[in-house]
């Protein structure tokens, strides 16, 4: 199972490519129902600014089901991600300490799989253990302590961005919805029965929406904050109790948080490669000062 530098080549490899296709489709599935949302939010604001009752009353119904299916794939997608979230955690775990994955774990994550996570997870950059965390130390708990260093990293700088484009959108949102309940309100506006609840269904539209990008930012804000936290300590502390703690504790946040799309992973890959390894450094610091790093990769 294991090559001269310790990587695991079966499956472990595996859970990992797993992770990754998962984690894929759980962003597909929820980058599906924000378009199904400004889809509903184009509707409304078409509605709102022409006057109109459009479609002869059918245009409520059409964002409410809009809105429903959205509400529906974003359910789904929490499936996804928790499943991703298992996977990542198995495989990081054996991959840091050289272990493999038994046959009958490896068998339920691969009939658990989401539809298209492997050939999701195929199109992505660093595909292999190695390219994806990077490891030089051995395997053993201080290339465990490395790995999470290494993805609290990542986290922290990329929901850092990914809190940005979620704010900007909720803005955007916000701005256009201002626009469109203005234009509701003018004398000029249908005031029929179905030209009230078009009114109703459009304000709710964007409210919601506005509400879910100002929520999404500040999960990914908050959530970038924590990551940073823990990657702060595991690149300086000895202690490793303490560095399992700030694992475990990375663990639960990763379950709850937001995902980063990723075309900004992808984006800001070869930045994050300079700036971990410069951080890197501190780790290796810390290994040759306690004489317990071992053989090096």
């Amino acid at each position: 199972m294991n090559s001269a530098n310790g990587v695991s080549q079966g499956r472990v490899a595996k859970a990992h490519h797993l992770f990754r296709g998962a984690a894929e489709v759980t962003k597909r599935l929820r980058q599906l129902a924000l378009a199904l949302e400004l889809a509903a939010a184009v509707i409304a604001a078409w509605s709102g600014l022409s006057g109109a009752v459009l479609w002869g009353g059918w245009a409520s119904l059409v964002m409410l089901l809009l809105m429903f299916l959205a509400m529906s794939l974003r359910a789904w997608s929490r499936s996804t991600h928790n499943y991703s979230e298992r996977c990542r955690r198995l495989s990081i775990t054996a991959f840091a300490y050289g272990d493999e994955i038994g046959a009958a774990v490896l068998s339920g994550l691969v009939v658990d799989a989401p539809p298209f996570a492997e050939s999701f997870a195929a199109r992505l950059p660093a595909k292999t253990l190695d390219e994806y965390y990077e490891p030089t130390a051995a395997a053993g708990r201080w290339r465990l302590q490395e790995l999470y260093a290494h993805s609290s990293f990542y986290s922290w700088r990329l929901l850092n961005r990914a809190g940005w484009l979620f704010l900007s959108v909720g803005v955007l949102v916000a701005l256009g919805g201002v626009i469109v309940i203005y234009g509701m309100a003018l004398p000029s506006a249908d005031s029929s029965m179905a030209g009230r609840f078009l009114d109703f269904v459009c304000s709710l539209v964007f409210v919601v929406l506005a509400f879910k990008a100002f929520d999404a930012a500040a999960d990914a804000f908050v959530a970038s904050r924590g990551a940073r936290g823990v990657a702060d300590v595991l690149v300086a502390t000895r202690d490793s109790d303490r560095a399992e703690e700030q694992a475990a504790h990375y663990d639960m946040e990763r379950v709850s948080g937001p995902t980063v799309p990723t075309r900004i992973y992808e984006m800001s890959r070869k930045r994050l490669q300079q700036e971990w390894h410069e951080r890197r450094r501190a780790l290796d610091e810390i290994e040759q000062s306690t004489g317990t790093r071992g053989s090096r990769i």
